[in-house]
């Protein structure tokens, strides 16, 4: 009988599921309860399912110590269904525990490629990071640099920049540097350069090395590179792009706890008094914008930059709200 061939899921002898049953049924002679005290001892699957099928044996529902086929066929086909069971309960449980592994490997990786370092810069001061590539950026005040913090994936030397920083760039075989703004990005090939971003316009200048702006947001222009002492200025109304030469101290002078005022011009001054003061130059006297002045004064104390300067023009200067005025 087909339905009888448990030899496909048990290594169990057809003659010993009949000496089971009759023994469970107390009709064995002698010579069977012999061989089945035997078998106890020497073959441990028989052992096993003898005391399995006796603990089943009462739980179906025919006279109990009645031996008959339908009583040895429900037994067995019980003993199959619970190994059947049992079987795949653990296969479920392994797939399981391979889907939950698949599943949290996922989710790491996921939750690593898109966590993120944001560090903002409310110093009064300047705030000097250092990046993993040992680049440094120097961070003006209310300035936010973000840049990747994978933990499987090597920094990928890139940082979105909001509001004004000055950066130092390692130079690397393996990949350029990018600078991210809101109008375009700067790539870098191991440089020194100043950015500055704010409501009306965009600013790059470039100290030393080499840099080039490209995918422009809102503008059509092919990749412009900018040699040492160039500055590029994008304005946000007109989205025009101008590169011109200027003097690049006047734009990382705040980098430093100092400006040195070597040979600047009148306009020059004027220039840092508006960048980094919000202050307007007027004059109303006799000078030329185009003398010039050296000296050095803290970059935190504007009162006393205006003294230095009354005495060396020899003139009155006085604040009037936003404007520096020269007597």
């Amino acid at each position: 009988m087909k339905a009888l061939n448990f030899s496909k899921t048990n290594n169990m002898n057809e003659s010993y599921w009949e000496l089971i049953a009759k023994h469970l049924a107390s009709e064995t002679n002698p010579n069977e309860e012999a061989k089945i005290q035997q078998l106890l001892t020497s073959d441990a699957t028989f052992k096993m399912e003898f005391e399995a099928s006796k603990k089943m044996w009462d739980t179906i529902r025919i006279a109990p110590n009645s031996y008959n086929r339908e009583r040895i066929i429900q037994l067995r086909n019980r003993r199959i269904k619970n190994t059947e069971n049992k079987r795949r309960k653990g296969l479920f449980l392994k797939y399981a525990a391979i889907f939950i592994g698949f599943a949290l490997s996922a989710l790491f990786i996921y939750h690593d490629m898109n966590s993120t370092i944001t560090i903002v810069s409310n110093d009064a001061n300047t705030l000097e990071l250092t990046l993993p590539d040992s680049s440094t950026i120097i961070m003006k005040n209310d300035a936010e640099i973000t840049y990747s913090n994978s933990m499987l994936f090597a920094f990928k030397r890139e940082v979105n920049l909001k509001g004004e920083a000055f950066f130092k760039i390692t130079k690397s075989e393996g990949k350029n540097f990018i600078v991210h703004t809101n109008d375009y990005d700067i790539e870098v090939w191991g440089t020194q350069f100043d950015v500055i971003t704010d409501t009306k316009e965009s600013r790059v200048v470039l100290t030393e090395g080499k840099i080039s702006l490209n995918h422009f947001q809102n503008a059509t222009y092919e990749n412009t590179f900018l040699e040492p002492g160039q500055m590029a200025c994008f304005n946000h109304l007109s989205n025009n792009l101008d590169v011109t030469k200027v003097n690049t101290r006047i734009y990382t002078s705040w980098t430093k706890q100092h400006i040195d005022f070597d040979n600047f011009t009148i306009s020059e001054l004027g220039e840092i008094f508006k960048l980094h003061y919000n202050k307007t130059l007027i004059v109303e006297a006799d000078v030329s914008l185009d003398n010039r002045i050296g000296g050095t004064a803290p970059t935190d104390d504007l009162n006393l930059i205006i003294k230095g300067l009354s005495i060396v023009l020899d003139r009155e200067i006085i604040q009037q709200n936003d404007t520096i005025i020269i007597k």
